[in-house]
């Protein structure tokens, strides 16, 4: 996720125009669900959930089961899980800088976090801890070990209280906004479980792909986007709306809740998938609802060209109570209500765009975003200048580059004094001062690296390459040296070099 505050030449008369040719496109492709052999492993664990949001409490009570695989190969005797509310509880523990809280809490800091009251594992009550310095680690002691091979029903109950707060979780004027707000197994990543603090500096959030069935009941009139696809038409009775939702081999559930929703609704073929694309937006926002659809639309068929298919079926772009910017969850992507209109609307194809290609690098290739944040922002911002390209032309694609990516790094380095940290494109996040530093690097500097390489063996390699290390590393956790292990393979030659000088 990144925020820049200065414009990109816009051509929205271009953009219409490819939008309309791709509306003649959009009956075409495989629908429904994408074949299971397109996941290179099985979905890690199984939730199931019943939510129910309070308006008047801001707080969403919940049950939820989680059917636990054990991924180590060996006996378990606890479970480790993330409980991300929890971090929103004091000041000091709050995920953002200091000079973002005003930016977070335009009413003063709001405590927000999780109460569980009962926790089981196979029916029997647990002794639990609470670890990090933010309490966002949780280990349940189980009965008896978990065999190798085995499988545990661990049950929470519990309400999360939700601050008010305009970032990934917490609510603001219009909306709730429920993401990473949900108990989650930590990820294994064959050596060990990452147990990542919630930190101020990039998004440190790990997780498994995994299943969910989902029963979120919000107050009769207001409208939930969310992660997956309905499994049928929401219910309302007795002044409660209540969505039955299954999401498969996804890293999270999320969903934003409003009243004031507008959705517009199209489709598009991703890379042989038709996919449902729904922008949620402000009724008073229409050109920007309007551009975020056909962004999204237009960039989850460009990216299913290049790399593989988009195999989730539904796909929602959210205008939200949000002051970073963008930010990614399977399905569903967040993005700053300010971008919706005025000078906003020079930067929403830009995020958008940015925001859907997570879909391939997070969602779907997964990694260590504490550990490796390069890994999937890098290759998002490559893939938003290649987006540029296929839907504007190369000059377009050229200005992107120029203006987003070069003149930044010369125009932002000294003025974030970028040569004083000891800090690399392939740094971890806690390493970066500040989400300032972190971006100019991660984001700019990694693009950068990238289109290093795409010289070094050519475009059609380069895309060749990412859409082998896409279909290679579907549904699992990777890493950077698969990722150049990948591309040499695919282009034929030695690649390494050009990321080591960066890395």
């Amino acid at each position: 996720m990144r925020v820049y505050h200065n414009g990109v030449k816009k051509r929205l008369a271009l953009l219409l125009a490819l939008a309309m040719l791709a509306l003649s496109l959009c009956g075409c492709g495989k629908a429904g669900p994408i074949d299971e052999g397109f996941w290179q492993q099985p979905s890690q664990h199984s939730y199931r959930a019943e939510l129910s949001l309070d308006e008047a409490a801001k707080a969403v009570s919940g049950r939820m089961t989680v059917t636990y695989k054990n991924p180590t190969g060996a006996a378990l005797a606890s479970l480790p899980f993330m409980l991300y509310p929890n971090a929103y509880a004091q000041v000091q523990t709050a995920p953002f800088q200091n000079d973002e809280m005003g930016k977070a809490y335009p009413g003063g800091f709001s405590e927000g976090g999780i109460v569980l009251t009962e926790v089981t594992a196979d029916g029997q009550p647990v002794q639990t801890r609470l670890k990090n310095d933010d309490e966002t680690l949780l280990e349940i002691d189980l009965p008896q070990p978990l065999a190798a091979d085995g499988t545990a029903e661990v049950s929470f109950a519990f309400t999360v209280q939700l601050p008010h707060c305009l970032g990934r979780f917490g609510y603001g004027d219009s909306t709730y906004n429920l993401c990473n707000f949900l108990p989650v197994a930590c990820a294994w990543d064959g050596t060990q479980f990452l147990t990542h603090p919630y930190g101020a500096v990039g998004d440190p959030f790990v997780s498994d792909a995994s299943d969910y069935s989902v029963s979120l009941s919000v107050p009769e009139g207001m409208v939930a986007a969310y992660t997956g696809t309905a499994e049928k038409e929401p219910v309302t009775e007795n002044g409660r709306t209540t969505y039955s939702i299954r999401a498969a081999h996804a890293r999270d559930f999320a969903a934003v809740v409003s009243r004031d929703f507008a959705v517009e609704t199209t489709h598009v073929n991703s890379g042989g998938q038709r996919v449902t694309v729904r922008s949620f937006y402000d009724a008073d926002c229409p050109e920007g609802g309007r551009l975020a659809a056909n962004t999204a639309k237009q960039a989850l068929q460009v990216f299913g060209e290049m790399y593989g298919p988009y195999p989730y079926g539904e796909f929602n772009a959210v205008q939200t109570d949000f002051f970073i910017g963008g930010m990614e969850y399977p399905g569903l992507v967040l993005l700053d209500r300010s971008l919706y209109t005025g000078q906003g609307l020079a930067d929403l194809e830009r995020v958008t765009a940015h925001e859907t290609a997570h879909q391939w690098w997070y969602a779907v290739v997964g990694n260590d975003q504490a550990i490796e944040p390069w890994l999937d922002e890098a290759l998002t911002d490559y893939s938003t200048l290649l987006y540029m390209g296929r839907v504007h032309g190369q000059a377009a694609e050229q200005d992107f580059y120029d203006t987003y990516v070069s003149m930044l790094s010369e125009v932002m380095g000294p003025m974030y004094n970028r040569a004083s940290y000891n800090v690399t494109v392939g740094s971890p996040a806690a390493d970066f001062p500040n989400n300032q530093v972190y971006s100019l690097v991660v984001y700019t500097e990694g693009t950068m690296m990238l289109r290093d390489v795409e010289n070094l063996i050519g475009r059609d390699a380069m895309i060749r390459g990412l859409a082998a290390y896409y279909q290679k590393y579907a549904g699992k956790l990777a890493n950077g040296e698969n990722l150049i292990q990948t591309l040499e393979e695919s282009a034929g030659q030695n690649v390494r070099m050009a990321f080591d000088e960066c890395l």
